[in-house]
């Protein structure tokens, strides 16, 4: 509504002007504007629209990868003490998927600049995207099945939280890329 005395924008659940406190009244034909909201973006030239639902899954579940990397993987308790290790410490080779979960988040920031004009197709890209997550995944079930210390510590090597939330994150970056890649949906004709 807009006052009859000062013209000022009231809005609709007010009684009465909190400009000149005149009760609210409405203009005969006469409507008030509403600003519309603005586009949300992080940066002028990034824009988030430009993610399929499986980059944001990809890039969500990569960096979950990532931080799972840092959190506890294995554990040994003697004598009611725990030690930990971090998916780093457990084994040198998760270096590799840290690195490759770092292009991954990478590369699909500049799926969402302005350079991605240069950048592969959506085919090509799902296919690339499904063969660096899946050797995250080969890596990192290696390094859950691959206890560290050897043989002799089998029994006394626990899995701690930080190899279950690895083993998820990279499952699930990898499936609905390979779902889309392989076309799974052909395999069911009704749907």
């Amino acid at each position: 509504m807009i006052c009859i005395q000062c013209s000022h924008t009231i809005q609709e659940f007010l009684s009465t002007c909190p400009n000149c406190g005149r009760p609210a009244e409405a203009v005969p034909g006469a409507r008030a504007s509403r600003p519309r909201p603005l586009p949300v973006r992080w940066h002028p030239f990034l824009d988030a629209s430009r993610w399929t639902e499986r980059d944001r899954i990809t890039g969500i579940a990569s960096a979950a990868l990532l931080i799972s990397l840092f959190l506890p993987w294995f554990g040994v308790t003697f004598l009611g003490i725990t030690v930990t290790a971090d998916g780093l410490e457990s084994h040198g080779y998760f270096r590799i998927v840290l690195v490759l979960c770092l292009v991954i988040l990478g590369y699909l920031g500049l799926r969402i600049s302005p350079i991605r004009s240069v950048l592969p197709a959506p085919r090509t890209h799902e296919r690339m995207l499904l063969l660096v997550t899946s050797v995250n995944f080969a890596i990192v079930v290696i390094g859950f099945i691959a206890t560290p210390g050897g043989a002799g510590w089998g029994p006394l090597i626990s899995h701690e939280y930080g190899s279950f939330v690895g083993g998820i994150a990279a499952l699930a970056a990898v499936v609905p890329l390979g779902m889309t890649v392989f076309d799974v949906t052909a395999l069911w004709p009704g749907r």
